[in-house]
């Protein structure tokens, strides 16, 4: 039950939020709304169960609320605290799914022992593999909070990083649990931090808004006080002063203007920073691009964007050594081959953490509990990225397509990679015999690093493509030149497995790997409906199995003449619904036909949706158990045994499925089917065969 709540995304969240400065914060533990919100016998005042923390993007709300949070963690010892923040997380850390399945993890770790009387958790354990639905998160929390037995506070971070919806969905969810709290006697407080133009439906919370309040502002004081690297003068205070002033109560605008001094002092070794400091520009997004554009020489300026863009492109947060990479191998194509041969220097996380901090002035920061990660310092900078007024000066780019170019420029770097690192294509100034040959005499040193140099190539280069298809950026001609055998190659180097047969087409791996932007662009006739050598067959299939319904739902609108069966199929499928209805009689023509195709994952997926399909019969009067005896598949035989069926179903002429699998030789299938008890070994067929004498 822990491990399916339980997340790596929750510990690293909190640790990765920026600790406070010294001495810093400590006003809010005085100010009259934080006080009356934390008494926590004072459950029922209106509107006492909440307390909303407001300020502008940067102003430094996450800081505040772990403060918070760590103080009644440390101090309330009597107290259960529990928090969501969202520093760094996946996308479905970012969800209210994700912020419930948090909260109801801290609230089980606070309890002795977990009861198993709530209705929805007796249901839940009885399911199967079954996933966190909303609904069933709110109901376990609506039963165990009000019944916890201590108080309960709960801090959630950046409110306005979800959508308005969801925003919505929150916070009359909370006022609804606070309610049912109050009618328990039992305490329950939110504390949650957005910025202020976020919409708190008809609710009336106390807020504090940090702009407004002169503890903040003296913080920035402080702040500046602590770091920034000038001998204690009545000319420090001074430029302190003045960093509060222009820092109009922003907190990351005041770090890196102090990030900005201190790298000037460092290198002029003065200690009057002041004429520089005038120089910069007041408001976040001025600032950043002063830092994007300003003082900067040609190098160093494409330095920055390709750090900037790397992280921007990505699906994922990249790896300090992958942004590396990326830049020097567009600063010098033939450095990398020479860093290849040279495999400690390229996986060197070390120096690759030290030249991207060097690089990216202030801008990224590398943060990770378990593995380190590089990402933008505030959410606010990738949105400035994406404006118009960023966009408009970038000469480069047009506005429409700014994004795509940007996806289009980091996939023709992984597609290099590929071609000449995976073998199989030309290589960047020299033979690819002499890749080969190094190849051969260093195996372990090699294999090593193009695992390191391939992974984040395979991870993201037909993500970015079909980002830049999604943003109108054509990628026709990328697909008609993928380096295919390249990418199979380098797929199955790094899993370790064969993950794709040399044969396999780039429509299965689009399917299967879902990417609908690349499949309009490339699909042509009925050629996903072509069985392959793969796990899962057909390329429609494999996006079946997958549950890839955005690639189902694209294949539904093209205009092609589908044979009867599968349009029927298609017709099942609502484009606006998040929920697939598997059930009918062309889902079952879909089962029968993943059972002859010994397509695990595919009849898995079929029979967990109805499994009513268990011991229904084709027109053959065969049940999918009696076609997987015949075919001898062991593993789909155990698949569908698991599910229960009737074992002594028979086809038309009377065969069960043990007469099946003993007419068809399969000794594994005779012997799975005879550990069963009630297996009858005697019956007969409409001949009077016995599976025996069909042996």
């Amino acid at each position: 039950l822990m491990k399916s709540l339980r997340s790596s995304e929750l510990e690293e969240c909190h640790k990765a939020t920026g600790n406070a400065c010294e001495t810093t914060c400590e006003w809010l533990l005085e100010s009259p709304e934080y006080r009356n919100w934390s008494i926590a016998s004072n459950y029922e005042r209106e509107g006492g169960a909440f307390l909303w923390i407001k300020g502008n993007a940067g102003s430094g709300k996450s800081t505040l609320m772990k403060f918070a949070f760590t103080h009644h963690h440390t101090k309330h010892r009597n107290h259960h605290v529990i928090a969501h923040f969202l520093s760094t997380g996946t996308d479905a850390h970012k969800t209210i799914n994700g912020v419930y399945k948090s909260l109801l993890l801290q609230v089980f770790e606070g309890m002795e022992c977990v009861p198993c009387g709530a209705p929805a958790l007796e249901e839940w354990m009885r399911r199967e593999h079954s996933t966190w639905h909303t609904s069933v998160l709110r109901e376990l929390l609506e039963y165990f909070v009000p019944r916890f037995g201590r108080p309960l506070h709960c801090f959630i971070d950046a409110l306005d990083e979800y959508k308005s919806s969801e925003v919505r969905d929150l916070t009359m969810f909370f006022a609804k649990l606070a309610e049912l709290c109050t009618k328990k006697k039992a305490s329950f407080r939110l504390c949650v931090s957005s910025t202020p133009n976020i919409d708190i439906p008809d609710l009336k919370w106390p807020s504090i808004s940090l702009e407004e309040q002169e503890g903040h502002k003296q913080d920035i004081l402080k702040y500046a006080e602590h770091t920034l690297r000038i001998h204690h003068s009545a000319f420090a205070r001074d430029v302190q002063s003045e960093v509060q002033r222009k820092a109009s109560g922003n907190f990351l605008w005041a770090k890196l203007v102090v990030d900005i001094l201190n790298k000037e002092i460092d290198y002029y070794r003065t200690g009057s920073p002041s004429g520089r400091l005038d120089s910069l520009p007041k408001g976040l997004s001025e600032l950043y691009r002063h830092v994007l554009t300003c003082s900067l020489e040609e190098t160093e300026r494409g330095n920055l964007h390709l750090c900037i863009e790397s992280i921007l492109c990505s699906q994922k947060p990249p790896t300090p050594v992958e942004v590396y990479q990326r830049i020097i191998a567009d600063r010098n194509p033939h450095a990398l081959w020479e860093m290849v041969k040279g495999y400690k220097n390229l996986s060197n996380e070390n120096t690759a953490k030290q030249y991207i901090l060097d690089v990216s002035k202030g801008l990224i920061e590398i943060a990770g509990f378990h593995k380190q990660n590089v990402w933008f310092i505030h959410k606010s900078i990738p949105e400035f990225l994406r404006s118009t007024e960023w966009i408009n000066q970038r000469k480069h780019d047009a506005q429409d397509v700014f994004e795509g170019n940007s996806h289009g420029r980091q996939k023709q770097h992984y597609q290099t990679l590929l071609e000449n690192f995976a073998f199989g294509g030309p290589a960047i100034g020299h033979n690819i015999a002499s890749t080969r040959e190094y190849a051969t005499n260093h195996r372990q040193q090699y294999n090593g690093t193009i695992t390191t140099l391939l992974t984040p190539a395979v991870e993201n280069i037909l993500y970015n493509a079909n980002e830049a298809e999604k943003e109108g950026v054509s990628q026709l001609e990328f697909l008609q030149n993928f380096p295919l055998i390249q990418y199979i190659h380098a797929v199955n180097i790094i899993s370790q497995q064969q993950v794709y047969t040399p044969e396999a087409s780039l429509m299965y791996i689009l399917f299967e790997q879902n990417w609908p932007a690349l499949i309009t662009a490339h699909v042509r006739y009925l050629s996903y409906l072509e069985p392959e050598q793969e796990l899962y067959g057909t390329p429609f299939f494999a996006a079946l199995a997958k549950g890839n319904w955005d690639t189902i739902r694209t294949v539904f609108h093209m205009e092609f003449s589908y044979p009867r069966e599968y349009r029927n199929f298609l017709n099942r499928y609502s484009v606006d619904d998040a929920q697939i209805d598997l059930a009918g009689d062309a889902a079952f023509t879909a089962l029968i036909h993943a059972v002859e195709g010994s397509q695990e994952s595919t009849v898995t997926m079929l029979l967990r949706a109805n499994i009513e399909f268990i011991d229904r019969k084709d027109e053959h009067g065969r049940t999918p158990l009696l076609i997987a005896a015949s075919r001898g598949t062991t593993r789909v035989v155990q698949i569908i045994l698991e599910r229960g069926p009737n074992m002594e179903s028979k086809d038309n002429d009377g065969r069960t499925p043990l007469a099946l699998a003993a007419l068809g030789g399969s000794l594994d299938v005779v012997a799975l089917l005879c550990s069963y008890a009630n297996i009858n070994v005697d019956s007969q067929d409409n001949l009077g065969r016995t599976p025996l004498s069909l042996a």
